[in-house]
């Protein structure tokens, strides 16, 4: 399954992909450690995933989701 991380910043977006859930929230909490806003984790039925909500990827990963 593929996972789009989006971020903002003052100079404009960024949008990143990655093929598992504990890539994507690795670099989304990269992206939010860096100062970036408005970070997000998109899977590929559209299901948008904020910062409080994150571990909800990791843990459907460690159960073979």
């Amino acid at each position: 399954m593929t996972y789009i991380i989006t971020a903002t910043n003052l100079i404009g977006a960024i949008s990143l992909r990655r093929d598992a859930p504990g890539a994507a929230v690795k670099k989304a909490l990269e992206l939010t450690a860096q100062g970036m806003m408005d970070v997000r984790i998109t899977d590929e039925a559209g299901r948008q995933y904020e910062p409080a909500e994150f571990e909800q990827l990791q843990v459907a990963e460690k159960q073979g989701h």
